[in-house]
């Protein structure tokens, strides 16, 4: 019993430390940080934005 309540409160904890860290961000901030690993090649880099820009008209 005592290790699920431990488990309970380490994953809210993260839960919590997660959406404090998000708090203020645009989604247009955190897109462009996921955008970051590909900043070196710029084939890759303009494949992720099409790719991204694609998903975003399907969505719609």
């Amino acid at each position: 019993m005592a290790q699920w309540l431990w488990s309970i409160a380490i994953l809210t904890l993260f839960y919590l430390g997660v959406q404090f860290s998000l708090r203020g961000r645009s989604a247009e901030d955190i897109e462009e940080a996921t955008q970051l690993p590909f900043a070196d090649d710029p084939y890759l880099q303009q494949r992720m934005r099409w790719q991204a820009s694609r998903e975003r008209r399907d969505k719609r």
